[in-house]
């Protein structure tokens, strides 16, 4: 499925059971496997320009493309930018905001959120303190599961003062 609002250029290949949510744009060699989960305004960079010689301008340097490779069941969270050159390994997670660089990202979490962590909120959990307008708390409990998962692939969630109890709730560790 691909929402309105999207932005698909250049040599883009999708395969079964993927959505491109509103927003989500790609750009140059582009390849998404099955199930891929791209949420909203996501840009998938497949291209970039060439800049080697400082006395040309970059506009007449052309373009070079490794392309973007995401693998099948990956979840590209809102707001990612993944950059020429990298593949998405299967099962993997790029949460919100992320700018993924690196030319390799296998079964983990690329990257944890960027926003910044606010007040607690009892009874709610972390305020999310983003920018625009007041601090909220809605998909707090899906971020911070979210970031108990990169510390678990890591190995070091037992450093985590609470763990993921449900769909909605966070457990305190008691210490």
């Amino acid at each position: 499925m691909i929402a309105s609002g999207c932005a698909i250029r250049g040599d883009v290949r999708i395969g079964a059971f993927c959505s491109l949510n509103m927003g989500a744009t790609t750009i140059g060699r582009v390849t998404l496997g099955d199930l891929v989960r791209v949420a909203t305004q996501v840009v998938l960079v497949g291209e970039n320009h060439i800049f080697d010689d400082p006395d040309k301008p970059i506009a007449v340097q052309g373009l070079r493309s490794e392309g973007i490779v995401v693998e099948d069941d990956v979840w590209i969270g809102a707001h990612v930018t993944v950059l020429d050159g990298v593949t998405v390994g299967a099962h993997s997670v790029l949460a919100a905001g992320a700018v993924v660089t690196r030319a390799e990202i296998r079964d983990g979490v690329a990257s944890l959120l960027t926003s910044v962590f606010g007040d607690w909120i009892d009874g709610a959990g972390f305020a999310f303190h983003t920018g625009h307008g007041p601090p909220g708390v809605q998909g707090t409990e899906m971020w911070l599961s979210i970031v108990f998962l990169a510390a678990d692939l890591l190995g070091t969630s037992e450093g985590l003062a609470w763990r993921p109890r449900g769909v909605h709730r966070l457990e305190p560790i008691a210490r």
